[in-house]
């Protein structure tokens, strides 16, 4: 198990959500994830901001949202929280964002 602490604030960078919820840039952080071994891993939000998470295969580009893209959620943890449940591979590099 392992457990990771941030926060987004004006510093993180933008992008465009394809115009999501009428809103047209969104704060992100991007979380590099290296795994140890081949396993189900479930990756989880909690705060009290309305989170979405996006998992890519070793890359992300603003630009092209939906390339390398895995998996995503919005709200399957509950209270506003993404849930994301994925078969990770030993030695693959994982980009999640948040």
């Amino acid at each position: 198990s392992s457990f990771y602490a941030s926060e987004l604030t004006y510093a993180h960078p933008q992008y465009d959500r394809d115009n999501f919820n009428g809103q047209p840039l969104h704060y992100y952080e991007t979380i590099a994830i290296k795994s140890s071994a081949t396993q189900n891993v479930t990756l989880t939000s909690n705060s009290t901001k309305d989170l979405y998470g996006y998992l890519y295969n070793a890359l992300f580009m603003p630009s092209s949202q939906n390339w390398n893209l895995l998996a995503s959620d919005d709200d399957s943890a509950g209270d506003q929280q993404f849930e994301i449940d994925y078969p990770m591979t030993t030695g693959t590099s994982y980009i999640l964002v948040v």
